[in-house]
């Protein structure tokens, strides 16, 4: 394990990372103009994304704990990079700010499409409570009246 295959291993995670950032943008875009059927269709592009991400992850992981191994170092970046030269060290920090800068876009993402997703819900549950009040007052066209129960399995 060197500097390059480490860097080599991030930057595949940065890849994989932008892509699911890309996909959540997406999934907000269709949440927003409450497009059900564009939803529905990304979230197995999501799925597989995510996995994909967390392989990465796990990789790169290991290279890093590899590398500082090999370094003789405490498996952190700050301790990779004090025994690297000065030309790898800027190479992987910067490198290491793109990570951190994905990896918090990709929190804000999911925060952002998950607020979504339960503001939706709540406007899906007050929508049916204010349908089941006007089903049940007696004084609206909709309230009881004298039909008999609908039988939803009964065939014509």
């Amino acid at each position: 394990m060197n500097a390059q295959r480490l860097s080599a291993v991030w930057i595949e995670w940065a890849g994989a990372a932008s892509a699911l950032v890309s996909l959540l943008d997406q999934q907000e875009s269709a949440l927003v103009s409450r497009d059900t059927a564009r939803v529905e269709d990304l979230l197995p592009e999501i799925e597989k994304s995510r996995h994909a991400l967390e392989a990465v992850d796990e990789r790169a992981r290991e290279a890093s704990t590899a590398f500082a191994e090999k370094l003789g170092c405490v498996p952190s970046l700050t301790g990779i990079m004090t025994r690297l030269s000065p030309t790898e060290a800027g190479s992987i920090s910067a490198l290491a700010q793109r990570v951190k800068d994905l990896g918090e876009g990709l929190r804000e993402a999911m925060i952002r499409n998950h607020s979504l997703i339960v503001n939706e819900l709540a406007y899906v549950a007050a929508t049916l409570t204010l349908v089941g009040q006007t089903l049940r007052d007696p004084t609206t066209p909709y309230g009881k009246g004298t039909a008999g129960a609908l039988t939803v399995d009964r065939t014509v």
